[in-house]
């Protein structure tokens, strides 16, 4: 946010502060017009970093998440897949 508050205070005329609460503003109004999930992108490029870097990291988090959420799911399909085949086991085996 360095840069863009040095830059507008040079181009502006304005101080530091009310730079800052510019550039505050205009990053809330922005994030108010999109999904939550590219907030923290759009907060890492008002402070300086690359938007596109912030965007591929948090597509990398949520495929991070949707791996673990997909493992946890198979690891809850086969606990369930062993209770039934003792289930059913345990009804038809107990005849003799």
């Amino acid at each position: 946010m360095k840069e863009l508050i040095e830059k507008l205070t040079a181009k502006v005329g304005i101080t530091e502060e009310q730079a800052k609460n510019a550039i505050d503003t205009v990053g809330e109004f922005v994030k108010s017009k999109l999904p939550a999930p590219l907030h923290k992108a759009i907060d890492g490029a008002l402070n300086g970093e690359s938007l596109s870097e912030g965007l591929k990291n948090q597509i990398e988090d949520l495929g991070g998440k949707i791996n673990e959420t997909a493992e946890n799911l198979r690891e809850k399909a086969e606990e369930l897949g062993e209770d039934l085949k003792e289930k059913i086991t345990g009804l038809f085996g107990s005849k003799k």
